[in-house]
């Protein structure tokens, strides 16, 4: 699975099943998805644990769903964004067709570490990553507190995402939730569905 395919092949299909949708939706879609994954951690389905962690796997990865939309308006490549990440922390990756399973690994388990393995103070960072990418793109429209300059609205955007990849990763590592088969099979989910004639939908 190439990420910058897969973004591009979301793109597509988001565009065709909800074209009044852009980059504020696909922002609202990620608070969605990590209310969802709150709601799992709250124990929501605590006495079953096959429920649990298949809502967990769902709420993850729809929400990276939902961040390659994002990025896609905002022209962000998500596959620069995660190079990124590995050059910070000195991974090397030649194969981007596994790289949330490089993510987990490499990267998951140092920022998991961190915080010595803390996942409420991994919530706080997704739920302040989030945030401030509404912050971001609030300001920009309201052409704001410097945001009115492209470079620091993209510096920012670029910063918080990968913020946010890096914690998703660690979240991931610490409930062993294998990114990249999950995203895999919920993606082609997804890409079959059809809200416009109401076919596949499930």
């Amino acid at each position: 699975m190439n990420i910058s395919t897969l973004q591009k092949s979301l793109f597509i299909w988001a565009n065709q099943n909800f074209p009044q949708s852009k980059a504020p939706e696909n922002l609202q879609g990620i608070i969605e998805e990590l209310g969802e994954l709150i709601d799992v951690e709250l124990g929501i389905h605590k006495f079953d644990v096959i429920k649990t962690n298949s809502e967990r796997e769902d709420a993850v990865c729809d929400m990276l769903i939902y961040i390659m939309n994002y990025c896609s308006f905002k022209k962000v490549n998500l596959e620069t964004i995660i190079l990124n990440i590995f050059s910070k922390f000195n991974v090397t990756s030649s194969n981007m067709n596994n790289v949330f399973e490089t993510l987990s690994v490499y990267v998951g388990t140092p920022v998991l570490n961190s915080v010595n393995i803390n996942l409420n103070i991994i919530h706080k960072y997704l739920i302040s990553a989030i945030g401030r990418l509404n912050h971001i793109d609030l300001k920009e429209k309201q052409g704001i507190r410097g945001y009115d300059n492209p470079e620091k609205s993209s510096k920012e955007r670029n910063e918080q995402l990968e913020i946010l990849i890096q914690t998703i990763s660690a979240f991931s590592c610490f409930y062993r939730i294998d990114l990249s088969k999950s995203l895999e099979i919920v993606s082609k989910k997804v890409l079959k569905r059809n809200f416009i004639s109401g076919e596949n939908i499930q």
